[in-house]
């Protein structure tokens, strides 16, 4: 537990000291670091050491407001004067040698972290605290790190900010010295405590807790009548000096030693210790464990508050197991004993276990004769909160079914600790008694394969490594599912992971392939003990789930599941979250794991007809449909496809009111409706396939998602010619030519857009027929062929006008704009654009304005307009962060990075093509290599006269 020889070794090389005059010792020799301003730019950095310090926060610890001139300069002297001291350090310590590095958020002062005093004296005061640590190590670390103070801390360093870190020090000190004094005492080594306590009253006279530690040190000495003696002076201080009495510790300490009812610290009996055998070797759940050691050390200062944390997750998915463990690991922080029992809220015979027979069996485990045993329940439970007052006791309550069966169990003491399990969250304890939840999800891939390879060896386990994760990951991240494989695997040496693997994927059921005789380890059987208690509405929610082809669903969606309005739905999901059979994993989307969704599956199938089923399935296919389309409309307001029509009966379509809330929707909701496509696809919904493929397209060009447009848009397409829509099959060649041409492919969209004008020869719809030419003329653009490309623009605007749609005559005016420019006739260009801008201010239409705005900018640019230019890029900017089109933003970006150079606003330039250079190597666009010239000849050109952005040259590379 205690410093090792190496540490030693390593301490007895090199140490920078803090905690007392700042120097620097090699080998016990000290070392030079300079004058006492040096010397204050070391401790300023020191205390961060291993984090950045900017030059003004290192400035201003150093000088405070009476900085010198040219302050950066000076800073720099002693840091290099630092770097040289560094430097001359000799080599082949056990110890790192120290470097001063300058990273773009200040000075890093890089080291070994035990090279550092105050840093060394903070990790043996936290080892000291941890919760596997016994009293007498403790005590021992405690005592070690009060050795490493020398004195007043920074002594010689002036300033405001090494004033207030000398007092925030010292207090860490007295906190150390008092943890130390009170383990001693617990110790029975009080007269050991008597000095340094003493030497602390004197720093700090009125602080009655320190009094208070020093009167029990001298008790525990056998110096009652010093601490009464003591006791007296404190009184008459107190009464001279501040005007009042001591306070109430005080007082009951001296009480405590008149009376002789202070706590001997001799030997106590044997306590009792029922925390059943845990697991020989237990992986994972760090943050789970250090979550409960800060409950625990958090309820240890702050002695009136009684700690209450309860573990709940999923069936199956390890609770007893992580409590077990952790009872196990700190028993000797529970002198006075550990309680256990197996409540049963969730189990094979569904017998839950009796308040007052567990009641029982507490008081007999602790002393209590069974002729003394009250008979009621509320008798039993006064008995045993009486018994239990002042014990510094662990009661673990395992697999509890709700707060009723746990509360009459629960200790009261504050110097108690009471650990929780249940499937259940047990809210009422949260309300009534501040209980701490411990949300435990399922495990992470790593720790899943440590789970496994524990229990079969890291030599088996490593043979075959890919079907090991092939067959881990059938377990979704289940402690009971990784436990049964890792079994079975361990109880088969012989046979080789191929096999298994093969005879895995053969299960037709994933639960079968976690089957046992066992209740207690047949994942079936855990689960359904979860479901059985359900009610009728909420069990057949969790049923329908498994219908859901995404991998998390909204209340929205379910409500379409069931045909209930949301606020019904609501109430079921509450319940299914509150039985852990449903998780919440980000604010208002559910999530069910693997096996719960297989689980689902296989009671729908037993439960609930195809028909039920099937309309199920038609109601959520409606929910996503009209919810995308509606999205769709938001952001581009062109019309509906006639198609469309009316949702199912029962369905809930979520509401859409502007283009932020379309695209907040479209990305929440995108890896679901991809998805969900695939599913209507598969159950021969054409209709929905098209059209759903339809609403996403404009989502996913803008977020420059190709392959999940491509995928969606062959999908579309083949759903429309089965489904034998001609119009849909014309607007989705629309969509496909739409993406191509985004990505360069001109002569492909061109084909698209050709089969879809033929097409919709056949169609009397001016709208659609105004969107094939207005696309066409963007694809003539990107090749250069600008006199066909504005006679399109043109017709589309006719065409668009004819059928009075003024968003989509807006975007084809704005599209014939950028035309112009790519021409060389910028005041067309502007001319075309305003008359677009007029057109689109009567509809919310974001990204047609933006556009707009980008092309008009552009015009002025071409016009040496450049002011013009700059506030018309950021209007276009502006308008672009409210959607998700990263691509055009990054284009806005290199135009105004453009701009800004032309007016010598360097930074400005620098700033402007960094942020698009980093949206586009994101994308993975070739224009990446432009923006990188540009930012490299700015570069170059700073260097020639000496001048422009510095701050950050080095994200160029």
């Amino acid at each position: 537990m205690g410093a090792t020889s190496n540490e030693q070794a390593h301490r007895g090389i090199m140490q920078f000291r803090l905690l007392g005059p700042v120097e620097l010792w090699e080998a016990d020799q000290r070392v030079d670091i300079g004058p006492m301003k040096q010397r204050a730019v070391l401790a300023a950095l020191l205390v961060d050491a291993g984090r950045p310090i900017s030059p003004d926060v290192l400035t201003d610890r150093v000088w405070g407001d009476k900085r010198p001139a040219q302050v950066r300069n000076v800073v720099h002297t002693y840091v290099t004067r630092l770097r040289s001291v560094f430097a001359r350090l000799p080599t082949g310590s056990p110890g790192r040698r120290p470097q001063l590095l300058k990273q773009p958020a200040g000075y890093v002062l890089d080291l070994d972290a035990r090279d550092v005093d105050l840093l060394l004296f903070r990790s043996r005061v936290g080892e000291a605290a941890a919760a596997r640590t016994s009293q007498p190590d403790r005590a021992r670390l405690l005592r070690e790190a009060i050795d490493l103070w020398r004195g007043e801390p920074l002594a010689g360093v002036a300033g405001e900010w090494a004033a207030q870190t000398r007092d925030a020090w010292q207090m860490e000190r007295c906190e150390a010295v008092a943890g130390w004094a009170r383990t001693s005492i617990d110790l029975g080594q009080g007269a050991e405590a008597v000095g340094p306590l003493e030497d602390l009253c004197r720093q700090h006279p009125f602080n009655e807790s320190t009094l208070a530690l020093l009167m029990r040190a001298m008790h525990a000495a056998g110096r009652d009548s010093a601490a009464l003696d003591r006791y007296t002076a404190i009184r008459r201080v107190f009464a001279e000096e501040l005007g009042m009495e001591p306070g109430p510790e005080l007082q009951q300490v001296h009480q405590a030693i008149l009376r002789g009812e202070l706590p001997s610290t001799g030997p106590k009996p044997e306590a009792v210790a029922q925390i059943p055998t845990g697991l020989s070797h237990f992986v994972g759940r760090e943050s789970h464990l250090s979550r409960l050691a800060a409950l625990l050390a958090e309820a240890e200062n702050q002695p009136t508050t009684t700690m209450i944390a309860t573990i709940h997750g999923t069936a199956g998915v390890g609770k007893t197991t992580l409590a077990v463990h952790w009872a196990r690991q700190n028993a000797d922080r529970f002198p006075d004993g550990q309680l256990y029992v197996d409540l049963h809220g969730f189990s094979a015979d569904s017998t839950i276990a009796d308040p007052a027979t567990v009641l029982r069996g507490f008081l007999e485990a602790l002393g209590t004769p069974a002729g003394r045993i009250p008979a009621g329940l509320d008798d039993r439970a006064a008995m045993y909160r009486s018994l239990m007052s002042g014990r510094r006791t662990l009661v673990v309550l395992d697999n509890a079914r709700d707060a009723e069966q746990v509360r009459p169990l629960l200790p009261g003491a504050p110097s108690c600790v009471t650990l929780i399990t249940s499937r259940n969250q047990l809210a009422g304890l949260v309300v009534t008694y501040g209980a701490q939840l411990v949300c435990l999800d399922l495990l992470d891939d790593g720790e899943a394969r440590s789970l496994v390879v524990d229990r079969i060896g890291a030599a088996r386990g490593a043979q075959e490594p890919q079907l090991l994760t092939e067959m881990i990951a059938r377990c979704a991240g289940l402690s009971l599912a990784l436990a049964v494989l890792g079994s079975r695997m361990a109880m088969r040496p012989d046979v080789p992971l191929a096999v298994m693997a093969v005879e895995l994927r053969e299960t037709g059921n994933a639960l079968d392939a976690f089957a046992s005789d066992d209740p207690a380890t047949d994942a079936r059987s855990v689960l359904s003990w979860s479901y059985r208690i359900l009610s009728a509405p909420a069990a057949r929610l969790f049923r329908l789930l498994g219908v859901h082809p995404g991998e998390d669903i909204t209340a929205n969606a379910m409500a379409s599941l069931l045909a209930v309005p949301v606020p019904a739905v609501r109430v079921f999901i509450r319940e299914l979250t509150t039985a852990q059979l449903l998780s919440e994993h980000r604010p208002g989307r559910y999530k069910l794991h693997d096996l719960l969704q297989a689980y689902a599956v296989e009671l729908a199938g037993t439960e609930d007809s195809a028909a039920e089923q099937h309309l199920a399935e038609r109601r959520l296919f409606d929910h996503y449909l009209h919810t995308s389309c509606a999205a769709r409309i938001a952001m581009s307001p062109y019309q509906l496809p006639r198609a469309l029509g009316e949702p199912s009966p029962g369905t809930q379509v979520a509401e859409i009111l502007d283009h932020a809330g379309a695209m907040a929707w479209f990305a929440a909701e995108h890896r679901v409706l991809m998805s969900t496509l695939r599913r209507a696809a598969e159950s021969g919904a054409f209709r929905h396939v098209w059209l759903l493929g339809w609403s996403l397209s404009t989502f996913l060009i803008r977020g420059s998602y190709w392959q999940d447009h491509q995928d969606a848009m062959k999908a579309a397409l083949d759903a429309a010619v089965r489904h034998g829509d001609r119009a849909g099959e014309a607007l989705v060649l629309l969509c496909t030519a739409m993406g191509l041409s985004r990505i360069g492919k001109s002569a492909e969209a061109r084909i698209n857009l050709e089969r879809a004008v033929r097409l919709q020869a056949e169609l009397e719809d001016r709208s659609a027929e105004a969107n094939i030419h207005g696309t066409l003329a963007s694809v003539l653009t990107r090749e250069g062929a600008y006199p066909a490309a504005l006679r399109e623009g043109r017709l589309a605007a006719d065409l668009y006008r004819a059928a009075g749609n003024t968003s989509g005559e807006a975007a084809a005016w704005g599209s014939m704009a950028w035309t112009l420019t790519l021409m060389g006739r910028p005041d067309s260009a502007i001319e075309h654009g305003l008359r677009a801008l007029s057109l689109s201010s009567a509809v919310e239409d974001p990204n047609s304005q933006a556009a707009t705005w980008h092309t008009i900018g552009y015009a002025q640019h071409q016009l040496g307009r450049f002011d013009d230019a700059r506030r018309s890029y950021e209007e276009s900017l502006a308008l672009l962060q409210r959607g998700v089109d990263r691509y055009n933003n990054a284009r806005v970006l290199v135009d105004l990075g453009d701009v800004r150079r032309a007016t010598n606003d360097l930074e400005a330039a620098s700033v402007a093509w960094l942020q698009a250079l980093k949206i586009l190597v994101d994308l993975g666009y070739a224009e990446a290599a432009d923006v990188r010239r540009k930012l490299m000849d700015l570069r170059l050109a700073t260097l020639r006269t000496g001048s422009g952005p510095t701050t950050q040259e080095h994200q160029v590379h």
